[in-house]
C-alpha cells in the first residue's frame, strides 16, 4: 500500500541557534523522582514563561501526561517505579499521549541506551548535570516545531475550506483513501482497547506520522475522533432502549459508565440516563 513520506523528527545533533528569551504559551511535563533536579529544571523553564507540571514518579507521570496533555514532557530515565524507557513506551502506545515530544533527562551517556531511548520514542537528550542554556535550547528548538506544525495544520484547515471539493478529491486521493481506512478500523473497533500503534500499523505508517497526519485531515486528533465516534454510537444505543448506561458505556468501549458520563456530558449537554428519558 503507497503511504505519504515519513517525515520524523531527528534527535537534535546540533544546536541552531534560539531565542531562549522568547516566551512560550505552552506546557511542560518534568518527570523526575530527584528533588534537585526537579527543582533545577523548573527554575529554569520558568524563563520561557510556560507552565510547568512535576511527576516524581513513572505512574505518576502517565497520569498526569493523560490528563495534561502538555506540549513538551522532560523525561528521566533512572527511578525506582518505573524506568523512563516504559514510560515513554506506555506514552507511544496512548492515542492520547503518543505525539508529544519527549525529551530524555539522564546520566546515562553511553551511546546504546541513546538509541534505546530514541527507539522507545523520545526525539532528544539532555546529558545530567545539564547545562541550563543547552536545556532551554533544546526545549526551545522542539516548542518552535511544535508552533511551526501547528500553523501548518492550521493554513492547509484554511486552504482546504477556500478549494472546491472535486478539486481536492482529484488532488489527495491517495491520503483519502489511507483515511477512509483509518476511520473505516476505528469503526470496526470502537468497542475495543484502540491503540494508536494498531491504526498505525493497519496503514504502515510509523504513529508519530499517522497522528500528526490524521489531525491535519480530520480537524482533530485521532483520540478526539475516537471519543466523538463513541459518544456518537452510545446516543444510537441509548436511542433504542435495549441497554443500560453501564451496559452502553461497555459496548463502546469506554473503560467505566463514570468516564461514559464524562464525555457524553461534554459532547452532548447531559447525562446518558438524562438523554434515554427526555
Amino acid at each position: 500500500m503507497s503511504c505519504p513520506p515519513q517525515t520524523l523528527v531527528p534527535p537534535t545533533a546540533e544546536l541552531s541557534p534560539v531565542d531562549t528569551t522568547e516566551k512560550h504559551a505552552s506546557t511542560i511535563l518534568i518527570v523526575d523522582d530527584n528533588p534537585r533536579n526537579l527543582s533545577v529544571a523548573v527554575d529554569s523553564l520558568s524563563e520561557l514563561g510556560a507552565t510547568v507540571i512535576i511527576a516524581r514518579s513513572g505512574e505518576s507521570g502517565l497520569k498526569r501526561a493523560r490528563y495534561a496533555e502538555p506540549d513538551l514532557i522532560l523525561l528521566d530515565i533512572l527511578m525506582p517505579d518505573m524506568d523512563g524507557f516504559e514510560v515513554c513506551q506506555q506514552l507511544k502506545q496512548d492515542i492520547k499521549t503518543s505525539a508529544i515530544p519527549i525529551i530524555f533527562m539522564t546520566a546515562l551517556s553511553d551511546t546504546v541506551n541513546k538509541v534505546k531511548g530514541l527507539r522507545a520514542g523520545g526525539i532528544d537528550y539532555v546529558t545530567k548535570p545539564f547545562n541550563v542554556e543547552e536545556l532551554l535550547a533544546r526545549v526551545t528548538n522542539h516548542l518552535n516545531t511544535q508552533k511551526i506544525i501547528q500553523a501548518f495544520q492550521n493554513r492547509n484547515r484554511a486552504l482546504r475550506k477556500l478549494v472546491p471539493d472535486e478539486f481536492l478529491m482529484q488532488r489527495t486521493a491517495p491520503p483519502e483513501s489511507n483515511l477512509q481506512q483509518a476511520i473505516r478500523y476505528i469503526q470496526t473497533h470502537l468497542g475495543e482497547n484502540i491503540t494508536l500503534e494498531a491504526i498505525a500499523s493497519e496503514l504502515e505508517m510509523s504513529q508519530y506520522y499517522f497522528c500528526r497526519w490524521f489531525k491535519q485531515s480530520v480537524g482533530i486528533s485521532p483520540y478526539q475522533y475516537v471519543l466523538q465516534k463513541r459518544v456518537e454510537r452510545a446516543k444510537f444505543l441509548l436511542e433504542r432502549q435495549e441497554l443500560t448506561p453501564a451496559e452502553v458505556a461497555l459496548d463502546c468501549g469506554f473503560n467505566s459508565q463514570s468516564h461514559l458520563i464524562h464525555h457524553f456530558k461534554k459532547q452532548v449537554g447531559m447525562t446518558p440516563k438524562q438523554y434515554q428519558e427526555r
